[in-house]
């Protein structure tokens, strides 16, 4: 195995291309969905700063992490998987130029 034989992100977007247009259409509203929690709680923790001296932390974790589980299918998992493909091929050419085979 080399370094150009690494491709998880392609996989992925195999994956979702079989399971057709209607899916892909769910995953795009719930990066949406996403996106928009993200800016409500960013925004409403400013507002409650500003307004009350001290915005409520706890809340703006709960609504960050309810945003990115939403925009994972579309968008997180795929960064993630890139960047394992990089890490991957990165170790995989040290290893290759070490000597080391598989």
């Amino acid at each position: 195995m080399d370094a150009s034989t690494v491709d998880l992100s392609g996989g992925w977007s195999r994956i979702w291309e079989v399971l057709g247009p209607e899916v892909q259409g769910l995953l795009l509203l719930l990066l949406a969905i996403g996106v928009l929690i993200a800016v409500y709680a960013t925004v409403k923790f400013l507002f409650d700063n500003r307004r009350r001296g001290g915005g409520d932390v706890r809340g703006l974790t709960v609504l960050l992490l309810i945003a990115a589980l939403l925009a994972a299918p579309a968008a997180l998992i795929p960064l993630l998987l890139v960047i394992a493909d990089i890490l991957i091929a990165i170790l995989l050419a040290a290893l290759s130029l070490a000597g080391v085979t598989a």
